[in-house]
């Protein structure tokens, strides 16, 4: 009996660990093929590729799928666009190298134009005339006149156009409480304007991410979570974890830079996607960002409007050592400890690059042996950093100006950084 007990529990072992090894490889999968996504998204713009015809056996497929289903009343407002003319949104993501078109809800899009509304007239023909450019817009090619690519009556027969009332179709996206439209975008654009709260749809089998979230899970830190390391205004992310707030920061920030005086330059080291570059641009600032993942420079756009060329990509400390322009304003988040644990010569070097890029004031948290993670290492005990920047970097006084709040959660017990104001 004892043996036959060894016996199942030795097997259950087993099973577990191949169930565990399994979920490790089917993770590393997923991982590779949103980091492969993200390249393709991150490379150069490429030439359009020749328009194609969708796939109409997919396209029948669908609809006869959706006829099985019983239909659902699905908020109007949280429908994102996705597939177009038969092709799916991820596909189409990477041949128009966009994130952001398929993260926006349609109540918000240019599928609101109507008769009624025609300021979206002008925005419509842009967006077809982009898909267009890369695939076809219901048989139509970019040189397609805009009478043409706007919606109507007369171009219901187009390639690709579902009747006025076939059933519209979505499915929904991880992790979240939104959709994805494949079928029926000028439907929900309709109802939205018309003020519906809900429309009638069929929800396929299946979830999907939208390119966004894939593309975020391929950032270096993210490491294939479901998180943002920054808030991202994105509406389908709202129930992801937002591992630094980044407003807490900033609010103290604003109320030390008051005492500097005029300033017009910003410098982020280590600016991640952009979070602090698009918050000193709401000031007017000339912000330029520092950061080593590539991915970085398009997120950046497609999430907050900036132009890529503002983030230079590179090793933070060469790209420092290397500058030969000084900033009002430079911040250097969470990145000195990096090499004050591993490295001490290299944090005295960051310390001095940034001491002679800095002109009024710089803004600099950091890891410390406060955090759990850091308890036993006691190179970085939060005093002898502070010390080693105001030593390094020459600085004459320096202002501590509170802890972050990112304590909580699933980082309870780190974080909560001290951030330090130093002056030249």
């Amino acid at each position: 009996m004892n043996h036959d007990r060894r016996d199942i529990r030795a097997r259950s072992s087993r099973i577990r660990g191949l169930a565990s090894q399994a979920r490790r490889t089917l993770r590393a999968i997923l991982r590779w093929r949103d980091k492969r996504f993200a390249r393709q998204i991150a490379a150069s713009r490429r030439r359009p590729r020749a328009a194609m015809r969708p796939s109409r056996a997919l396209q029948r497929f669908e609809r006869l799928l959706a006829t099985a289903l019983p239909a659902r009343e699905i908020p109007t407002a949280k429908i994102l666009i996705g597939d177009q003319v038969g092709v799916r949104a991820v596909r189409l993501s990477r041949e128009m190298r966009q994130l952001r078109p398929f993260s926006t809800p349609i109540a918000d899009s240019a599928y609101r134009y109507c008769a009624d509304e025609p300021q979206w007239g002008e925005q419509y023909v842009s967006w077809a005339r982009q898909v267009a450019g890369v695939r076809h817009w219901f048989g139509l090619g970019p040189e397609a006149s805009d009478a043409q690519l706007l919606p109507g009556d007369s171009n219901q027969g187009l390639v690709g156009r579902s009747a006025k009332d076939s059933p519209i179709l979505v499915r929904r996206v991880v992790g979240s409480d939104h959709f994805q439209a494949v079928d029926g975008h000028h439907r929900v654009g309709e109802a939205s304007v018309g003020g519906a709260p809900t429309v009638s749809a069929a929800c396929l089998p299946g979830r999907v991410r939208t390119p966004m979230q894939r593309y975020l899970r391929a950032m270096n830190w993210i490491d294939g979570d479901d998180a943002m390391y920054q808030p991202l205004p994105v509406p389908e992310l709202g129930h992801w974890t937002v591992v630094r707030q980044c407003s807490d920061r900033a609010s103290m920030m604003q109320r030390e830079l008051k005492n500097c005086g005029q300033v017009a330059t910003y410098l982020d080291v280590a600016c991640s996607y952009g979070w602090f570059l698009a918050w000193a641009e709401s000031f007017d600032l000339a912000a330029t960002g520092i950061e080593v993942d590539p991915l970085a420079p398009v997120l950046a756009r497609e999430a907050f409007g900036l132009d890529p060329k503002q983030i230079v990509v590179g090793d933070a400390l060469s790209v420092l050592e290397k500058a030969d322009s000084t900033w009002d304003v430079v911040s250097c988040f969470s990145l000195l400890h990096h090499f004050a644990s591993e490295n001490p010569a290299l944090a005295q070097r960051l310390a001095a690059s940034l001491g002679r890029v800095t002109e009024r004031v710089l803004f600099l948290d950091t890891g410390s042996s406060l955090e759990s993670w850091f308890s036993t290492n006691q190179a970085l005990e939060e005093d002898a950093q502070v010390e080693l920047v105001m030593e390094g970097g020459g600085f004459s006084r320096c202002e501590r100006l509170g802890r972050d709040q990112d304590s909580q959660g699933r980082t309870d017990g780190n974080y909560g950084r001290m951030l330090v104001a130093f002056y030249p």
